[in-house]
């Protein structure tokens, strides 16, 4: 019995270190994204944020800064994908509103867009507030 439970403790203790490795893998991912975006290289950054978002599909900031990339990659297209695990935390800023209703417009879906630069009349960023206004009375 005694060798049983010391191997059932080695399995255990094997399989926490390896979650432990998983984890850190997955930080190591969205680091070295963080690191390429700061140097700017949006295109090779993005795919770090992407590989994390597989493991974790709905995190706000690696959502986020591949939105980001594909914005500054102009690719809008791409952008609209994560936009909406950003906008939907409770995290987000007007500044994020703000810049996926701009997505929305470069894909073509000003209704929706509209409704989101109408919430942001009232933000409390003055800036964000009159850009939705100039962007409402494109129309």
């Amino acid at each position: 019995m005694q060798a049983t439970k010391k191997l059932g403790l080695l399995i255990l203790f094997s399989l926490f270190l390896c979650k432990l490795g998983y984890a850190q893998t997955y930080s190591s991912v969205l680091l070295k994204g963080d690191k390429l975006f700061i140097k700017k290289a949006y295109q090779r950054a993005v795919t770090h944020y992407e590989k994390y978002l597989v493991k974790y599909p709905k995190d706000f900031y690696a959502s986020r800064q591949a939105a980001i990339c594909y914005t500054h990659t102009k690719n809008p297209n791409m952008a609209i994908d994560y936009w909406p695990a950003v906008i939907e935390n409770s995290q987000a800023t007007d500044k994020d509103r703000f810049d996926y209703a701009k997505c929305l417009i470069e894909n073509s879906r000003k209704d929706e867009a509209e409704k989101v630069f109408m919430a942001l009349l009232n933000s409390s960023i003055k800036s964000v507030a009159d850009s939705a206004m100039i962007y409402l009375n494109r129309k």
